[in-house]
C-alpha cells in the first residue's frame, strides 16, 4: 500500500506544495512530477527504493521509470573471419539475438571454447593460431550455445629480407674475397 502521507511529507520538506488531507489529488500528482523533475539527481540513486515504496506513481519519463522488460536469448552466433596465421590473433564476436529480435554483443559474457587447443586457443573471443590446421570455436551464454565457427590456422609467411636485396641506395655485401675489418 502506498503511504501518501509519507510521500506528501517528503515533498513538503523539499518545499513543494501538497494538498490537505490524506487523499492523493491530481494537483499532488502534478506537484509530484515537478518534485521528481527538480530532484532527479538526488532521487536517481534511490529510484529502485522509490519504486518499491511508491509503485505505480513514478512519473512517465522520469529516469528509471521505464518498465523493465525481460528478454530471452534465443540465438548466439559467432561473427568474424575464419582464417588466421600461426602466431597471430583473430577477434571474434558473440552476437546474441533475443525473442524480441533485438541483438547485442555478448562477447564479454560468453564462455569460449576451442575443440583443438593445439591448433588454436580462444580467450574472450580472441583466437590465437598455434599450429596449422582447423579448430571449431564455440561460445555459450547461459543455456544457449553457438554453432561451431571453424577457424583455419595457416602457416606463417616468413619473408626473407635478403631475397629483396639491400635497401635502396645501399650496396650489398661483397660476395668475393675476405672482408677487411679496417673498412668499417
Amino acid at each position: 500500500m502506498i503511504n501518501y502521507l509519507e510521500l506528501k511529507a517528503a515533498m513538503a520538506d523539499k518545499g513543494f506544495p501538497v494538498s490537505a488531507g490524506d487523499q492523493w489529488t491530481r494537483q499532488d500528482e502534478a506537484n509530484y512530477r515537478q518534485f521528481c523533475y527538480h530532484n532527479h539527481n538526488d532521487l536517481v540513486p534511490n529510484r529502485d527504493l522509490m519504486a518499491l515504496a511508491y509503485p505505480g506513481i513514478a512519473p512517465e519519463g522520469f529516469p528509471g521509470t521505464e518498465p523493465v522488460v525481460e528478454k530471452t536469448l534465443v540465438l548466439l552466433e559467432i561473427v568474424g573471419q575464419d582464417e588466421v596465421e600461426e602466431g597471430q590473433e583473430l577477434a571474434l564476436i558473440a552476437l546474441g539475438t533475443y525473442d524480441d529480435e533485438s541483438t547485442a554483443d555478448l562477447t564479454a559474457d560468453a564462455v569460449w571454447e576451442s575443440d583443438d587447443q593445439l591448433v588454436a586457443t580462444v580467450d574472450a573471443g580472441l583466437v590465437t593460431g598455434l599450429a596449422t590446421g582447423q579448430a571449431n570455436i564455440t561460445a555459450t551464454v547461459g543455456e544457449i550455445e553457438s554453432e561451431p565457427h571453424t577457424v583455419t590456422v595457416t602457416e606463417a609467411v616468413v619473408e626473407d629480407p635478403e631475397e629483396d636485396g639491400p635497401p635502396e641506395g645501399e650496396e650489398g655485401p661483397e660476395e668475393d674475397g675476405p672482408v677487411d675489418p679496417e673498412e668499417f
